[in-house]
């Protein structure tokens, strides 16, 4: 997917920060939330993941699967080891 056909939003009171960023424990930017139809967080991940998530998404077959479950273990595992070692760094 070409790099403009993505929205990007720019926050500057820093809300977004504290209700999505903190709260998903995300530990690196840009970190992208992808919304489904129901206004549901479907994804959060990294940029690189969003080629393969959005059709899935948008077609409502991510929400469910396994994919998508494994694909949450998978980015709060990265995360919690990211914290660690600059825990450790600081």
């Amino acid at each position: 997917m070409d790099q403009s056909d993505r929205r990007i939003g720019v926050d500057f009171t820093r809300e977004m920060e504290n209700l999505w960023l903190h709260p998903s424990r995300c530990v690196g930017i840009p970190t992208p939330f992808v919304v489904d139809r129901d206004g549901r967080i479907a994804f959060v991940g990294l940029t690189m993941q969003l080629d393969d998530v959005l059709p899935k998404v948008l077609s409502g077959s991510w929400r469910i699967s396994d994919e998508a479950k494994a694909a949450e273990t998978e980015r709060i595992a990265r995360d919690k080891r990211i914290r660690g070692e600059t825990a450790r760094k600081n």
